[in-house]
C-alpha cells in the first residue's frame, strides 16, 4: 500500500483507505456477458454513492471487493479498467480529477483484484485455489458463472422453423439451429462441457469452503448460475458427462440443479461426503454456507460464438418480452437481476434451496426476480447423490494428480 501514500491526489488516497475492508465476493467468467453484467451491477448498486450508505443487512453497509476469477488476465485487465472507468468514476463517483490510467489501475486493483483461472483445467483450478487462499481471509459469497458451450456449427433453417412452431423453445434453448459437439473430453477422460460448468467450481468450492466458513456474519452462500434451458429431457444419468447425448450444455446445467439439491443440506447440516445418502436425516444445523440456484432468464451473450446470431436473439428476446415472456432478459444487465437479489437484497432466512430465482422484466422494462419450484421426488433425490458422489471422487482424484 505504499504507493496509495505516495500519491497527492486525496480523493484517491480516501477511495483506497476505504477499499481496504470490505466484504469479498467471487465472480467466475467476467470477462464479459452475464459474469461481467453481474460485476457491474453489483459495483454500481453499492457504490452509488461515496462512501457507500445502502444499508442491506442487519451488519450494516456493505463494502464490496469482487474477486474476478477469469481465464484471460490481458482481457480481465482490460475488462476492470472499462468498468471503473465508466462506473465508478464518470457516472457514480464523479472524481473528475482522476484521469490517468495507473490512478484508475490502482482503485481497480483493490476494489477489483483478478485471479487467472481456466475451469476446464485443473492444474489452473488448484493454483488458482492457492493464490486465493494466500491473499484472503475469508469470502462471503462466490457467484459460479463462467460456462462453456460446444457449439460445432448453426443450421439457421431450423431456428427459422422453431421460430414459428416453438418460439418459447427457441428462446430457452435455441432450439435446434445450434448443433453442439458430441464427446468432447480433457486429458483426463472428463467431459469437456461437465469439467468447465459443473466440476470445476465443485473443485474450488471444496478447496476454498474454508474462506466461507470463516465469515463473521455466518451467511456465506455459494449463487450457482443455472439455466431455464435445463430440462429434464437432457439429462441421463447413466451419461453424466454427456458424451453420448446431442445437448451437454444444457444437461450440465440440469446436473447443476441435481447437484445443489444434495449438495445445500450436506454444507448446511455438516453431513460427511463419505456419507451423501444421509442428508435427510441429520437435524443440526452448524454450517454458515448457504447454497441457491439461479437462472439469468434468456440472454444472449457471446457464448455463442456468432456475433450476428448474438443480435438475432437479443432482438428475438425482446420481442418475447413483448409478448409477456417475462424471462426474456436479453441482456447482460437484466440478467444480473437475480445476483443482485440473492447478494443485496434478501436475508438468508427468506430463501429456499428448492427454488431457483429467475432474472425476469416486464414488457415495459421494469426488473423483478422470478421464483420456480425445482422439481424434487425420489428419483431426483437418487440422482443428486450419484452426482455429488461422482464430483466427489474426480476431485479427489485430480487433487492427488495435480495439487
Amino acid at each position: 500500500m505504499s504507493s496509495v501514500t505516495s500519491t497527492t491526489d486525496p480523493n484517491l488516497s480516501k477511495a483506497i483507505q476505504f477499499l481496504v475492508e470490505m466484504k469479498v465476493i467471487l465472480v467466475t467468467g467476467c470477462n464479459q456477458g452475464i459474469g461481467r453484467g453481474i460485476v457491474e451491477r453489483l459495483i454500481s448498486d453499492q457504490f452509488s454513492s461515496f462512501p457507500p450508505t445502502r444499508n442491506v443487512s442487519t451488519s450494516g453497509d456493505l463494502k464490496l471487493k469482487i474477486i474476478m476469477a477469469c481465464r484471460s488476465t490481458p482481457k480481465a485487465e482490460a475488462t476492470r479498467l472499462e468498468i471503473i472507468n465508466s462506473l465508478l468514476i464518470r457516472r457514480k463517483w464523479g472524481w473528475n480529477n482522476l484521469k490517468t490510467v495507473d490512478e484508475l489501475s490502482m482503485i481497480g486493483r483493490e476494489l477489483l483484484p483478478i485471479i487467472t483461472v481456466d475451469l476446464a483445467n485443473p492444474t489452473s483450478i488448484f493454483a488458482a485455489c492457492r493464490q486465493i487462499k494466500n491473499e484472503f481471509k475469508s469470502i462471503n459469497t462466490f457467484i459460479f458463472n463462467a460456462g462453456y458451450m460446444p457449439i460445432e456449427r448453426m443450421i439457421f433453417s431450423y431456428g427459422i422453423y422453431n421460430m414459428f412452431t416453438d418460439p418459447v423453445y427457441l428462446m430457452k434453448t435455441g432450439g435446434d439451429m445450434m448443433v453442439q459437439r458430441i464427446g468432447e473430453v480433457t486429458k483426463d477422460g472428463i467431459g469437456l462441457c461437465f469439467m468447465a460448468n459443473v466440476l470445476g467450481h465443485y473443485i474450488m468450492l471444496r478447496e476454498l469452503e474454508g474462506l466461507l466458513q470463516a465469515t463473521e456474519d455466518g451467511e456465506a452462500r455459494v449463487i450457482w448460475v443455472g439455466s431455464s434451458t435445463g430440462m429434464p429431457k437432457f439429462f441421463d444419468i447413466n451419461d453424466m458427462h454427456c458424451l453420448r447425448g446431442k445437448h451437454p450444455y444444457e444437461s450440465s446445467k440440469r446436473l447443476l440443479d441435481l447437484l445443489i439439491l444434495k449438495l445445500s443440506p450436506m454444507y448446511r447440516l455438516q453431513v460427511p461426503f463419505s456419507d451423501t445418502a444421509s442428508a435427510a436425516n441429520v437435524h443440526s444445523v452448524t454450517s454458515p454456507i448457504h447454497m441457491f440456484t439461479t437462472s439469468p432468464g434468456s440472454v444472449a451473450t457471446n457464448i455463442i460464438g456468432y456475433p450476428m446470431l448474438t443480435f438475432l436473439f437479443v432482438v428475438n428476446f425482446f420481442i418475447m418480452r413483448l409478448c409477456g415472456f417475462t424471462g426474456s432478459t436479453g441482456t447482460p444487465f437484466y440478467a444480473a437481476t437475480a445476483y443482485l437479489y440473492l447478494t443485496n437484497y434478501v436475508a438468508i432466512g427468506e430463501l429456499s434451496t428448492a427454488i431457483k430465482y429467475e432474472s425476469s422484466v416486464s414488457r415495459f422494462g421494469r426488473m423483478f426476480v422470478g421464483k420456480y419450484k425445482i422439481e424434487r421426488n425420489d428419483k431426483t433425490d437418487k440422482e443428486g447423490e450419484m452426482v455429488v458422489a461422482e464430483c466427489e471422487q474426480l476431485y479427489i482424484e485430480l487433487k492427488q494428480t495435480y495439487n
